[in-house]
């Protein structure tokens, strides 16, 4: 099947499977601006051409209650991305840095740490004090839980957790090398099912693009594990090659190559909105490129544009909305501010 064929057969959209996806992954760059078409074309028949920058920063940091300490330890992070995280690692200084961001004006946090073995969040200590700063601030709440039960993901629901971010694979190299973890995807799909069933409102899937680069349909897999979630956002990031990291010499996925999972991704849920999210490769001449790239390609959020985008979008007759948010939280919550140009 050619790539004609693949745009004209409306009947994949919504219904990729393996084949399709592998063909669609290995399109050249003509056919690429014809599939970037498409995905665009299906994004505005939803959103029309509506694009949310989100700017997480001061109003939305990132805190972790492990400090820099993680038992997991995954090759493409070794800990590095704790250490620049707000260090809260008991529930006092977590209430206290809450309550203070509270004060200041903040809109919510990320509230993330290190993996036990187990690929979980050591929350349980905190249960608490979450519930506490729900209850006596305005903050909204994103929690990065990991892997989970669901005693866990039921109580997490009745405190009212706003918005759980939950990362997702389905390939085994990855969870095994990577993560270096004795999980399956089954044990994804157990976690996310447990978070499903919980009174919390908002569960946003996260895929990272690049881990297994011998693997062109790691990411495909990880989509597929979500299908029967019908997602209301799909995060998608790239992997950054980080200094002191095993993964550190490892090739970022190029561009093109993060356009087509977004194209895929559009392709498989038209309906959803997609974001790709901070983490991915931050040299400015691949960041431009890549962000360029994904507005042609149907995305609806993007995180801390560049310049050149935020003209590009503006100039390219895009609605373009700015939040001060990390880019997981539903805009209804939230309220965009006027950026200074």
């Amino acid at each position: 099947m050619n790539i004609k064929n693949i745009l004209n057969r409306a009947e994949i959209i919504g219904n990729i499977n393996g084949d399709i996806a592998e063909k669609i992954l290995n399109l050249n760059d003509t056919e690429l601006v014809q599939l970037q078409k498409l995905a665009k074309s299906l994004k505005e028949k939803y959103y029309n051409r509506n694009i949310s920058f989100f700017y997480p920063g001061q109003y939305f940091p990132s805190i972790s209650i492990t400090g820099s300490y993680c038992e997991q330890n995954c090759k493409h992070c070794n800990k590095h991305y704790l250490v620049s995280m707000v260090q809260a690692p008991t529930p006092d200084i977590l209430l206290k840095k809450c309550q203070e961001l509270d004060k200041n004006g903040a809109v919510g946090c990320l509230i993330s740490g290190g993996f036990d073995k187990e690929a979980k969040l050591p929350f349980e200590n905190f249960i608490t004090t979450l519930k506490k700063i729900k209850s006596t601030t305005n903050l909204i709440l994103n929690l990065h839980t990991g892997l989970i039960n669901k005693e866990l993901a039921l109580q997490l629901g009745e405190i009212g957790i706003d918005v759980v971010s939950f990362d997702v694979t389905a390939d085994d190299y990855t969870i095994k090398e990577i993560y270096g973890l004795n999980k399956t995807k089954n044990d994804y799909m157990k976690s996310l099912n447990w978070l499903l069933a919980s009174k919390i409102k908002f569960i946003a899937p996260h895929i990272c693009i690049g881990l297994n680069p011998n693997n062109i349909l790691s990411e495909f897999q990880a989509l597929s594990l979500i299908k029967d979630m019908n997602p209301k956002l799909i995060v998608l990031i790239a992997l950054i090659p980080t200094r002191g990291t095993p993964l550190e010499n490892q090739t970022p996925p190029s561009p093109e190559f993060i356009s087509k999972i977004i194209c895929l991704t559009r392709l498989m849920y038209p309906k959803s909105q997609i974001s790709l999210g901070c983490m991915r490769p931050k040299k400015r001449n691949i960041k431009v490129e890549t962000e360029l790239m994904a507005l042609n390609s149907g995305i609806d959020r993007l995180v801390l544009p560049s310049r050149k985008t935020i003209d590009y979008a503006i100039s390219n007759s895009f609605i373009v909305s700015h939040f001060n948010s990390c880019c997981a939280v539903p805009t209804h919550l939230i309220k965009p501010f006027n950026l200074k140009i």
